[in-house]
């Protein structure tokens, strides 16, 4: 395909975009301001021990951990969270699930992280 071509198709592209969300969203709505500074989370990813894990920021840093026990014994999974209790629980052998964990206070500020680190754990 030419360039011109390509360029024409990501423009409609575009315009089409542009003109559903100008439908979706009235003017007088307010926009969170992670969505309106056009601020991307990156999905957080990693393994610890047998068990691998994802996680990615939503609204106010809340947040769903979605994990995978890579073996067959169980281990033990420790989120170490920001301005509360540690979340740690057994995750059976083989099992893939996810957790959801709400944002921070609002005492705290809502512009940092909730997730300080996720790993294998010996124990609860």
């Amino acid at each position: 395909m030419s360039a011109s071509r390509t360029a024409l198709r990501v423009g409609l592209v575009t315009a089409a975009a542009a003109a559903a969300s100008a439908l979706a969203c009235p003017a007088n709505a307010t926009v969170p301001a992670a969505a309106a500074s056009g601020t991307v989370h990156t999905m957080e990813r990693g393994v610890s021990g047998c068990i691998a894990w994802s996680y990615s920021y939503g609204y106010a840093y809340s947040a769903n951990v979605y994990y995978h026990n890579r073996c067959k014994a169980a281990h033990y999974l420790k989120l170490d969270l920001r301005g509360r209790r540690d979340k740690c629980f057994k995750v059976a052998g083989h099992k893939k699930s996810k957790v959801y964990v709400a944002p921070v206070p609002i005492v705290l500020p809502s512009t940092q992280p909730t997730i300080r680190s996720v790993k294998q754990v010996t124990h609860c």
